[in-house]
């Protein structure tokens, strides 16, 4: 086996509402494009010069956050690669998609609003994907796990959003969508069957305040009131027709010298509280930042505490806390021994017992569950099929373990050879990424009916039976 296919160090794409492919968010401008989606199909883009370059790139330095693109920091590449990574064969997991570039706000230092007067900008970046290109795009990534459908400009002034999450919802029912919305341009209708079709896992609001003064301030253009009614009625809606497990929201609240005082923090965890909507807590590097609030300072470790875990933290600060271990290395450590597990024509049943050896919980929330994941792959290690729905059941605590059942079938796997199981964190990572130990069934064990094992790639690529 291969094992130099099998996966990759970061499997975000992004795309900008030009169509051009950058690495994340942190590439507004378009510093590295490598490809463009109105021209090239992803799979080409992917196998470029360009992109290896970078991969090879992340593949032979520490797990940091530098990215020599844009010349700084940036939150989202913080792993190192490990013996299963290489610069091809990519499995697209997260996309990050920009339908439009176009906002009703106009928000001090934002991209948006620089398009046409810096120069850092090309005249292309005002732009407005169509629907086609979109769904194309969704075709494209058959792995898709979430999609991010928000970049830089207001998602939901363009007009075929709603028609756009519609059909990404039929094509791939268990896709995480997460939506992101200053709130404005969402009228009762768009709320309504965004909530009741299940169009969106978490809407997060972005509103700076709680008051025209300190939000105008920021998103200027804007109205206070008409956000907050607006993300109000989004939570009625879900109170009305949506169980918590299906649809979450959020209030962002970006800290400024101007939003930050201890009125101004009360009455925003007041209103949070009243309405039972979680807030979440964003630090920036902008002009007006808040002083009050900062990475280091206690104030800001109590306030972000209130808020929740991980998963509420900023991207820097996650970033920081996957590169010091607090996450990578304390939670994602599982030993699983599957006990039985039988192919039958296309039925697939399997027993496993799954340990948490780490040092941290695996939580059964809605957003980013602990499940256990199945990857089909073929002789060379490419993944020919993934089934990563299987519930634990329940929140695993260090060294509890859980007795997992499969039942299901299968599409036709012609070239199947292997069968991966593991742990993954919805949305996050398998744990393998970050060199927990999964097993490794062979076709022919499945058929002959699988004692319990535990098998590995040997030097040759073979695989060996390690005994337990």
């Amino acid at each position: 086996m291969d094992t130099q296919i099998c996966r990759a160090v970061f499997e975000e794409i992004c795309v900008l509402a030009n169509g051009e492919v950058v690495c994340s968010c942190g590439d507004p401008a378009g510093l590295q494009v490598y490809g463009n989606i109105k021209e090239q199909r992803i799979e080409e883009i992917y196998q470029s010069d360009a992109y290896r370059a970078i991969r090879r790139y992340q593949l032979s330095t520490e797990a940091c956050s530098y990215c020599p693109v844009i010349g700084e920091n940036c939150g989202g590449r913080v792993y190192a690669g490990t013996t299963i990574h290489g610069d091809a064969g990519l499995a697209i997991r997260k996309l990050q998609l920009e339908p439009i570039s176009h906002c009703n706000l106009d928000c001090h230092l934002c991209p948006v609003s620089e398009y046409e007067s810096n120069p850092s900008y090309r005249t292309n970046r005002q732009a407005r994907l169509e629907l086609s290109h979109m769904v194309g795009l969704l075709h494209q990534l058959p792995e898709l796990e979430m999609l991010l459908y928000y970049n830089f400009g207001e998602p939901f002034l363009h007009s075929d959003s709603i028609e756009f999450l519609q059909t990404a919802r039929l094509m791939k029912p268990q896709l995480q969508i997460q939506c992101s919305t200053n709130g404005i341009p969402l009228t009762p209708q768009m709320i309504d069957t965004i909530v009741t079709e299940r169009l969106v896992d978490l809407m997060v609001f972005s509103i700076d305040g709680v008051d025209q003064q300190g939000y105008g301030l920021y998103r200027k253009g804007g109205s206070f009131q008409r956000a907050f009614d607006n993300m109000v009625a989004y939570r009625n809606s879900i109170r009305r027709h949506s169980k918590e497990a299906l649809s979450q929201m959020r209030w962002q609240y970006i800290l400024f010298e101007w939003n930050d005082s201890a009125e101004e923090i009360e009455r925003a965890q007041a209103l949070a509280s009243e309405f039972d909507i979680p807030i979440q807590w964003i630090l920036t590097h902008t002009e007006g930042k808040s002083t009050r609030y900062t990475y280091d300072s206690a104030a800001y470790r109590e306030l972000a505490a209130r808020a929740g875990t991980y998963q509420f933290q900023t991207c820097e600060l996650q970033e920081v806390e996957l590169r010091t271990g607090g996450v990578k290395q304390h939670v994602y450590s599982a030993d699983i021994e599957v006990q039985s597990a039988v192919l039958n024509g296309g039925r697939l049943t399997l027993q496993a017992s799954i340990t948490n050896t780490s040092n941290g919980a695996w939580t059964h929330d809605s957003t980013h569950p602990f499940r256990l994941g199945l990857r089909f792959l073929d002789k060379q290690g490419c993944a020919l099929f993934e089934y990563n729905q299987v519930s634990l059941g329940r929140t695993l605590k260090p060294r509890e373990s859980a007795q997992v059942t499969v039942d299901t079938l299968l599409p036709e796997l012609r070239t199947l050879a292997y069968v991966l199981v593991d742990v993954v964190h919805a949305n996050q990572c398998w744990f393998h990424d970050l060199s927990s130990e999964p097993q490794m069934l062979s076709r022919k064990e499945l058929i002959a009916g699988l004692r319990s094992s535990r098998l590995a790639p040997n030097q040759d690529g073979s695989m060996i039976a390690m005994s337990r």
